[in-house]
């Protein structure tokens, strides 16, 4: 509806500029001018909005018994939606952790630090987030509205162990949802996010319109506006960096890579100064957005941080 609205607007102006100036030169030009109007403030917002909240969606097609890890199918209930979970069971568990997934992903891309929390001792659930994955959803809000799908991850986990502590890993958009989750509801007993945002409109002006000049504040404008009519959440609100000073800061470990091209490393140093500076802060070189994982001494930081 919105490219047929477009289109309209740019026949309506090509009549109007050819009814006031006939066909001369100050008509074609006005009617140049009003088609990359258009262009620039309809259909380019719009697409970026399009790219940015409809995921492509990559289906599973392995199981944590691929990794020889015990688990269970789960569905976890949230906005009216059955999401698809694992339940990666360890029978002497020291703790229940949430693990949340970036965006463009799935459960199964985030295996490896499931697999790893497993090792160390911890029982794990991970969910596909809506519109990723094997989950229901047309629409991702970049961890805005997913904060509801964290605080039923971490509902259903406090009622499958009452007596365990109850953790949270994210990654990028999964991230920032735990965040927002944990600052919102007092949730989890530690926080651990890598590769996070401090707000969305900072990574879009950073990365996704840094070459717009003074055209990137009325295009994030009219992206934002489309997003909001699709998904009913206003992109401009998400700003993990307005709910990280709720959450005690000995609870909080932030990870962030120097050579993340996706979320910048300034991101991960303003959220870590949103906490006075106080929450432990470790800085990754060379490994890339979410790839931290990677780094031989990645098992050890989180032990230490779980454990300590």
């Amino acid at each position: 509806m919105l490219i047929l609205a477009i289109k309209l607007l740019d026949a309506l102006f090509q009549s109007l500029t050819k009814r006031a100036f006939a066909d001369n030169c100050i008509g074609r030009t006005l009617g140049l001018i009003g088609r990359l109007s258009v262009l620039v403030f309809g259909f380019f917002p719009f697409l970026l909005s399009t790219l940015q909240i409809h995921p492509q969606r990559v289906a599973t097609k392995g199981t944590p018994a691929d990794w020889d890890i015990p688990y269970e199918e789960v569905l976890i209930e949230s906005r009216g939606r059955s999401l698809r979970g694992w339940h990666c069971t360890h029978s002497e568990s020291k703790s229940a952790i949430f693990v949340a997934h970036g965006l463009n992903a799935n459960r199964e891309n985030f295996m490896e630090p499931v697999r790893l929390l497993h090792d160390l001792g911890h029982s794990v659930l991970i969910i596909d987030f809506p519109a990723h994955g094997d989950s229901p959803g047309r629409a991702t809000t970049l961890g805005l509205l997913e904060t509801e799908e964290v605080k039923a991850a971490h509902e259903w986990l406090a009622k499958q162990y009452p007596d365990n502590p109850i953790h949270a890993l994210g990654y990028s958009m999964g991230a920032s949802a735990v965040l927002t989750a944990s600052g919102t509801y007092s949730i989890f007993d530690r926080v651990i996010v890598d590769a996070t945002f401090s707000a969305v409109k900072r990574v879009a002006d950073q990365i996704v319109l840094r070459q717009m000049g003074p055209l990137r504040s009325p295009i994030w404008l009219v992206g934002r506006k489309t997003i909001e009519s699709w998904t009913g959440a206003d992109l401009d609100s998400h700003r993990p960096i307005d709910h990280i000073g709720k959450i005690p800061p000995e609870k909080l470990l932030i990870i962030h890579d120097t050579a993340d091209r996706v979320i910048p490393f300034e991101e991960g140093v303003a959220l870590h100064e949103a906490t006075g500076s106080k929450a432990k802060f470790i800085r990754v070189d060379d490994y890339g957005h979410t790839e931290t994982i990677g780094h031989p001494d990645y098992a050890q930081w989180l032990d230490d941080f779980l454990n300590p």
